[in-house]
């Protein structure tokens, strides 16, 4: 609700008083004065009975003809009623431009409104699409967890395998190794063997050669025995 005007003979009171008193007749002098209003209305109030003030004081006050006090104030009459009009048409003019304005807002709060459903309407079915890669996603990690771990057991099992087989092929190069050393030794074995074999072969020649010789001495000694 607006407040009520305070009425210029308070205000001119008022700033007569405070004139009176040696004070500065300001806009907000004047409204601790009267307890209220507008400190720029009051101050115009005041300003206009001022200049009204110095105007009597220059002029000495005289009174109008009929006639032309009549034709005044047929056109104050007059200009009151033209300024009302306008002030009516002014106002339908502001409303109509409020209406127009509050018309164009609804609209276009009706326009974004449409338009921010849409996008939740789209970014609804973003998250849809997206909570369901996501899911897809997840199955495949967990595919992939699931042969990785296969995998990784694969893997144990062959290093495990491996290191079975290392240890098979040192103990395998090991027994080479041995086999070897057995091999160089028959074969030392063998040729001294081959070596005795031969020592025995010439031996067991001479000793044949030294019995065919016995044998000869025998059938001689026998021959000569058999003709004494």
């Amino acid at each position: 609700m607006r407040p009520k005007e305070i009425e210029d003979d308070v205000v001119v009171q008022a700033g007569k008083e405070l004139r009176a008193a040696g004070r500065a007749v300001t806009g907000y002098a004047l409204r601790r004065e009267v307890g209220g209003g507008s400190a720029q209305r009051l101050a115009a109030v005041w300003a206009q009975f001022v200049a009204g003030e110095q105007s009597t004081q220059a002029l000495p006050a005289t009174q109008l003809p009929m006639e032309i006090a009549g034709q005044l104030s047929g056109l104050l009459t007059e200009m009151s009623e033209r300024l009302t009009g306008m002030a009516h048409a002014m106002n339908d003019t502001a409303v109509s431009a409020s209406e127009r304005r509050v018309t164009d807002l609804v609209r276009a709060a009706t326009e974004q409104r449409t338009q921010a459903e849409r996008e939740l309407a789209d970014a609804d079915q973003a998250v849809s699409e997206l909570e369901a890669n996501l899911d897809q996603e997840r199955q495949a990690r967990t595919q992939l967890e699931s042969q990785l771990q296969e995998a990784s057991g694969q893997l144990q099992s062959r290093e495990v395998e491996l290191a079975r087989l290392q240890e098979k092929h040192q103990a395998d190069r090991e027994e080479i190794e041995r086999a070897a050393a057995r091999i160089v030794q028959l074969e030392a074995d063998v040729a001294r063997l081959q070596r005795e074999a031969s020592e025995a072969r010439d031996g067991a020649a001479e000793v044949r050669g030294e019995l065919r010789a016995v044998q000869q001495q025998n059938t001689q000694l026998l021959q000569r025995i058999g003709k004494g």
